[in-house]
């Protein structure tokens, strides 16, 4: 890593900005930072795929945004928690391609990785189909 920079404005979009761009020996790591929490809160549950619509509440604006930029590659970086069940999370994630239609939406990381509690997923993101 060579530098990086927080709340950078994507060229080409007028006023929207990455949580993070980060300068590596390749290029340019465009950033979106999540944290998705599912389970019990407050007496009411929350399921995760309510991350997971094109709407505003979830990770669309993000999708959006990261599969403009140029230069670089774009990340969703998402600390879920607890970790979701494998099966669960692999359903979602074949459910939002669908959804989301010609963007790539391509998991980087490895669940096996990660403790019960905590799933750190990578998701890189660009324009045109995977």
């Amino acid at each position: 890593m060579e530098g990086w920079e927080p709340e950078v404005v994507i060229p080409g979009l007028g006023k929207k900005k990455v949580d993070f761009r980060v300068k590596l020996d390749n290029g340019f790591a465009w950033l979106e930072l999540k944290s998705l929490y599912h389970g019990q809160q407050r007496e009411q549950p929350i399921d995760l795929g309510i991350y997971f619509y094109k709407d505003s509440v979830g990770i669309w604006g993000d999708v959006q945004k990261l599969a403009s930029v140029e230069g670089g590659h774009g990340y969703c970086i998402m600390f879920i928690y607890p970790k979701p069940e494998v099966a669960r999370w692999q359903k979602l994630l074949t459910k939002y391609r669908k959804l989301i239609g010609n963007y790539t939406f391509q998991e980087k990381s490895n669940m096996s990785q990660f403790p019960s509690g905590l799933y750190i997923a990578k998701i890189e993101i660009a324009q045109g189909s995977n």
